[in-house]
């Protein structure tokens, strides 16, 4: 992610804390990972995990792991928080792209937390980017801004690009899949 924009690096603890419960942390079967997260200056935070693996069947798998693993996590979340969790595909970037929207008990005066998680399969790489921001009002669609920024920067450094006109479809089925 830039760190342009009042964007910095911060090293604050972070998956599967608080508001990003749902966000999974590096697979320790990856054969290297590297995890980052960036802070605006003013609320928010973003934070990223890339696994590279041996094969692309290998992380394609763990693309379905996690994808499984936040869609039951924000799934379960949804009585608590009254707010349903929302799922969808994101044609256009990586291989396979997966995006999920939840809400979370945090507040602060009349707004709530938003989290947004986008886990992207490029070849044999598989990327998570977590995004929470306080919000008042549903986001529907989801927001795909750091998703589709943190791959297309990946996809310069590999030397290739892997994003062309991002569109988001409905992932009804997600739900009954995590259950």
């Amino acid at each position: 992610m830039p760190q342009d924009g009042g964007w910095r690096a911060t090293d604050t603890p972070w998956a599967g804390q608080g508001p990003f419960a749902c966000a999974q942390g590096a697979d320790e079967g990856a054969d290297e990972a590297m995890l980052a997260s960036f802070a605006p200056a003013d609320e928010g935070r973003v934070d990223q995990v890339v696994e590279r693996y041996d094969s692309p069947g290998d992380a394609e798998a763990r693309f379905d792991e996690v994808r499984a693993a936040v869609a039951d996590c924000a799934s379960q979340l949804d009585a608590a928080t009254d707010g349903r969790p929302e799922f969808w595909q994101l044609a256009g970037v990586g291989d396979a792209a997966w995006v999920a929207g939840y809400w979370t008990l945090e507040t602060a005066g009349e707004a709530r937390r938003r989290v947004e998680i986008g886990v992207v399969w490029m070849g044999t790489v598989v990327m998570h980017v977590t995004w929470g921001f306080l919000a008042q009002d549903s986001i529907e669609p989801v927001v795909t801004d750091a998703t589709v920024a943190a791959t297309e920067k990946l996809c310069v450094a590999a030397g290739g690009a892997c994003v062309s006109d991002p569109v988001l479809e409905p992932d009804a089925g997600a739900s009954e899949k995590a259950s």
